[in-house]
Formats: structure tokens, sequence, C-alpha cells
């Protein structure tokens, strides 16, 4: 009896150790969200990671608002736009950017299961909304009177209006969304603006505070707003006008407006009722369509993404801005070996100290180091002296947003080839693919049809 215990027992843990080496993890769970942005109605949509970094399970929930891409627009845009950051999680509640209607949608997260259940949406206060950034609130800006409680947050919102562009060159060059607006530039529009709001995160109660700065038609449109991680300050980029052409040595300094990236200090006191001060800004001439940046961990440096530059500033790809004494340039990589490939989002693991690139034109992620005193280092590629980088599955030049969670990083293809990709992390930053899936939220199949805004997530606990 004894004996036969003990075989039953060792065979026990024979099986056992083998259903670990087959599923490391198979209680571990992630759940990434992001806004589908097709035209019509718009939706969010879940996807369940396993612990093997598997995409297992996928839902959907509408917003009750409307997407931004419209295939009657002009081309070559056809509606699409850039932008980061357009999805956010703060506690249990889901905030996401509804561009087509001009308004913002709040859902409470059932974390054990990742569903959402829709709250209630708010205007914008401006047109398009693209991108959004909370923090902790510490005073009400609208009462004027000190916050105590942990469930406040400040969120800004930016709302991109438009996405203006010069075609082509020579006889064919074309002004969208049209010549008038080039003889207007300096003329500002309400509504293209960043604007910030109080979030109650137990209710989702959502309170318009005031507009913290409208843009100039010259500017093109906000494409993104991030507090710091401390939340002390935040900063917005601003997309210019580029000059999109076949060849892009073509590119004419004199046609395109270049990209701000601004930053402004955050009051949190009475005695600056002034929510923003200190307005700080940063361009340079031939560096314009700044889609996205992203805060360095000791909110030290801004690591910037730009996607549209005359061919002496091809090296500008990614660019590191050095925050404080002054906001100024220190740093700048090319993302991969060809001219305009199209650096446009940006991830930075806080965990790991890497920085993900994604560049569409390229069908590419490039990675780096984060150096906290120093900016990025550069991950050599074997070929050449660009940042090393992967080619995507696929030839469709779609990859936008990034995310990382634990050693598992995760990109969406937005624009033709509606997917979702999950790669392993290496201890030294190489990238191993696991898993691609289709959105299957996307039963139009056309290019251009849907335009994912924002990738979240959590792992559960």
């Amino acid at each position: 009896m004894n004996i036969l215990r003990f075989v039953i027992i060792i065979c026990l843990i024979s099986i056992l150790s083998c259903n670990k080496n087959s599923n490391l993890n198979p209680a571990k769970t992630f759940f990434l969200y992001t806004s589908l942005n097709g035209y019509g109605g718009n939706k969010v949509v879940c996807f369940e990671v396993d612990g093997n970094g598997f995409i297992v399970n996928q839902q959907a929930f509408e917003t009750n608002g409307l997407g931004g891409v419209d295939t009657n627009r002009y081309p070559p845009t056809r509606g699409i736009f850039a932008s980061q950051g357009g999805l956010l999680i703060v506690q249990d509640k889901l905030i996401v950017v509804n561009p087509g209607s001009d308004d913002i949608s709040i859902f409470s997260i059932n974390k054990s299961t990742g569903s959402l259940n829709f709250i209630n949406k708010f205007s914008s206060h401006g047109k398009r909304p693209v991108s959004i950034s909370a923090t902790q609130a510490r005073y009400n800006f609208i009462t004027n009177t000190t916050l105590t409680s942990d469930n406040f947050y400040h969120v800004l919102v930016a709302n991109q209006f438009d996405y203006p562009l010069i075609l082509d060159t020579g006889i064919n060059k074309i002004y969208y969304p049209n010549k008038t607006y080039y003889q207007n530039l300096h003329v500002i529009e309400p509504l293209r603006n960043v604007s910030l709001f109080l979030l109650n995160a137990v209710t989702g109660e959502f309170q318009f505070v005031k507009t913290i700065e409208s843009f100039e038609n010259s500017q093109g449109g906000v494409e993104q707003v991030a507090f710091n991680n401390s939340g002390s300050q935040f900063a917005m980029s601003t997309n210019g006008i580029p000059h999109i052409t076949s060849n892009p040595l073509d590119i004419n300094l004199n046609d395109i407006k270049p990209s701000q990236v601004v930053v402004y200090n955050m009051s949190q006191s009475i005695s600056n009722p002034n929510p923003a001060f200190n307005r700080q800004t940063y361009a340079e001439a031939g560096i314009c369509n700044t889609v996205a940046f992203y805060w360095s961990p000791n909110d030290k440096f801004i690591y910037t993404t730009n996607a549209n530059l005359v061919t002496e500033k091809n090296d500008n790809s990614v660019t590191t801005l050095q925050v404080l004494p002054s906001l100024k340039k220190i740093q700048n990589f090319s993302t991969a070996n060809d001219y305009n490939v199209a650096a446009c989002w940006i991830y930075v693991d806080p965990i790991l100290q890497l920085v993900f690139v994604s560049s569409s034109n390229a069908n590419a992620i490039s990675v780096f180091k984060n150096d906290l005193n120093n900016g990025l280092i550069p991950i050599n590629n074997a070929i050449g002296n660009d940042t090393y980088f992967i080619t995507l599955p696929n030839n469709s030049q779609d990859n936008t947003e990034l995310l990382s969670l634990d050693n598992f990083l995760f990109t969406l293809k937005s624009f033709s080839d509606y997917s979702i990709l999950s790669f392993q992390i290496s201890a030294d930053g190489q990238l191993t693919k696991i898993d691609t899936k289709p959105v299957i939220q996307t039963p139009i199949k056309s290019k251009l049809a849907y335009n994912f805004l924002g990738l979240k997530g959590f792992k559960k606990e």
C-alpha cells in the first residue's frame, strides 16, 4: 500500500512537472485595450493574452460615440491621422476618445474578466480628440479647494482638429485641405486645443476645467499630450504641416512647418490658481510630424518620434529632449536604413529600461536602452550603424502603438492588416515574435478603414 502510494505521488509530480514545462505561466493573464476608430460607431476591443504571450480571446464594447476615419476625406490620409495615447486606464476606469463625435467615453473595468461597462460620455471641448493623459489631483481648480481623496485625477485631452499637409511637388503639388488654409497660418483655431478636466475615478464623473491652450493653423494639429511621471509637468506635441512626396529627397524645407514640443509646469496649489505655467517650446526647422513622445521614468528627458523630415535631418527620426534647466535637443537617431522611415510611435518600459519605436514606413520596431542619466543608447544593428530593428511580418507598412508588460511587447497593425502582434523581449532587448491575431471586430477589409487609437493594459493579479 505504501509502495503504491509512493508511485502515485511520483506520477503526480511528473505530470505536474510536464504541465509546467509545456505551459510556463498557465495562471497569468493580461488584458489589452484599443479603440477601433473606424468609420461610424466606435468600439473598444479587449484582448486577453495568456502567460506565454498568446492572444486567446477578444471582446468588443460600444463607446456610444463615433470613430474618426472617413474614406471620403482628402487623400492620402482618408481621415487617418497620427497620434498617440487615445486610451487611458485610471484605477478601474477606462477612458477613450471618440474623434468622430468630439467626445470622451468612460467605462468601468471588471479586472477579473476584462469586460467593460459603459458609464457615460462627455464633450471633449474641441474637435477630433486624439490623446489623453492623467495625473492624481490634489487641487480642484473648479471650486478652488484642496482635494484630500486619492480618487480624483486631472485629465488632459488633446483635440487635433484637422490634419493639413502638402502632397507632391512642382505642378502636381496639392495643398490640403485647401490653398486658403495656407494663407491664414497664424489664425488661432479655438477647437484645436488642449483642455483640462477633473475625473472622479469612483463615479466616472468628468468635469471640464479650462482650455490650456489653442493653436494656430501652422501647427496643423495636436498629436499627443502627457503628464510626466510625477505630475509636476506635462508636455504636448503638434504636427506642424508635413510635405509628403513619392521621393523623400523632394521634401521642401520651405513647404513644411515644423512641429512643436511644448512643456508646462503643473500647478497643484491655491497659491498659483493657473494650472499651467512656465511654458517652454522646442521646434526645429526641417523636423515635422512629431507623432508621439514619452517621458523618461525619472522625468529628465522627453523622447520624441518624428515622421516627416527634410533629407539633412533624416537622422532625427528619434530625438532626446533634455527638460531642465531648459528644453533642448541633446540626441538624435535614425531608425532604419532609408529616408523617410516615419518613426511614429514610442513606448518606454520603466522596469526593463528599454525604449521601443515603431516605424510604419520601414515596417520595423527599433530598440534602445534607456540611460536615466544620459538618454538613449542605441542597440546596434548588425548591418550598418542604425539602431537595431526587426522587420515585422507581412509587407504592410502599418504598425502603430506599442505596449510592454512583463517581458512581452505588443503592437498593433492598423491601416490595412488589422491585427495585434506579441513578442518575447530578451534581456538584451532582442525581440522574438510569439503570436499574430487578426482583430475580429474589423469587418471592412479595405485599406484605411480603421485607425486604432490607444494601447493600454494590465496584468491580472
